[in-house]
């Protein structure tokens, strides 16, 4: 049977059907599981930053650290300072020189921002993980998510944010160069590296990520989760990893992601219909 492109045909029409033909073909194809896919995350708010579920834990993760143009608005709209990191990055790479306080102020900022906008409702709102949060988003598991130190025992102690063991492969993450797992000298633009079994990036590495726990029952120092582009050894670059430091310091190796609390009536489904209803 003779091929419709074998045909004899006006000039011109044979290339316009091949041309066709291939975007077809290519619109066709699996879309890639890139930053810039809509599919990704369950909810997605004003900031474009996407939220999707982690199994066991009551709350949506934003699947990146949040970014400097996040951070960036929140700055500009409440005359915050923000200091120079002395490295080099844009608008995708993780917001640094964040204390844990900052990320505190940003969370609440945006929860008002969201409820007054009616893009999320009454009883939401975006805080910082806690630990247990955390550990069941890396991957950790334990019966009951609220016991962080059942998330910190026995296996944990050999797990690295990465399939596989020690020492990292090449793209498991941004970590320090003398690892070589990646190119990037200090921060990496978020979503560089391949997501976790719930579609997070940068689970490791990156950033150190503040959580909202108090290290150790200590009335000044907060968590920290995930270590960051400096890091090389294998006890900082566990999945059970936690550090502490005092709320109010700032440093280019310390960022943060954030998390949506629903209310107690509220399904993610409520959600994203109040997302449709307020575009």
């Amino acid at each position: 049977m003779m091929s419709i492109l074998s045909l004899h045909i006006i000039p011109g029409l044979r290339l316009v059907l091949l041309v066709l033909l291939a975007l077809l073909f290519f619109a066709q194809k699996p879309k890639a599981y890139s930053q810039d896919s809509s599919s990704r995350g369950d909810f997605e708010n004003s900031l474009e930053m996407r939220f999707t579920e982690v199994d066991g834990a009551r709350v949506l993760f934003s699947i990146w650290e949040t970014r400097v143009k996040d951070y960036r608005l929140f700055v500009n709209e409440t005359k915050r300072g923000w200091s120079d990191p002395g490295i080099i990055q844009d608008n995708n790479h993780p917001a640094v020189m964040v204390s844990w306080e900052d990320a505190t102020q940003f969370c609440r900022w945006l929860t008002d921002k969201e409820v007054t906008a009616g893009r999320i409702q009454e009883g939401c709102r975006y805080r910082l993980p806690t630990s247990a949060e955390w550990s069941l988003a890396v991957g950790l598991k334990t019966p009951d998510y609220t016991d962080t130190n059942a998330l910190l025992q026995g296996p944990s102690q050999t797990e690295f944010p990465w399939e596989g063991g020690w020492p990292p492969s090449e793209k498991a993450g941004n970590y320090h160069p003398d690892l070589g797992c990646d190119s990037f000298p200090t921060t990496a633009p978020v979503g560089s590296f391949s997501p976790n079994q719930f579609g997070l990036f940068d689970m490791g590495g990156n950033v150190w990520e503040w959580c909202s726990d108090s290290f150790k029952n200590s009335i000044d120092f907060r968590v920290l989760r995930g270590a960051s582009w400096r890091m090389r050894s294998p006890g900082d670059l566990l999945s059970s990893i936690e550090i502490g430091n005092v709320g109010h310091i700032r440093l280019s190796t310390y960022g943060f992601r954030v998390v949506l609390e629903l209310g107690d009536k509220i399904s993610v489904g409520d959600l994203i219909q109040a997302e449709t209803s307020a575009e």
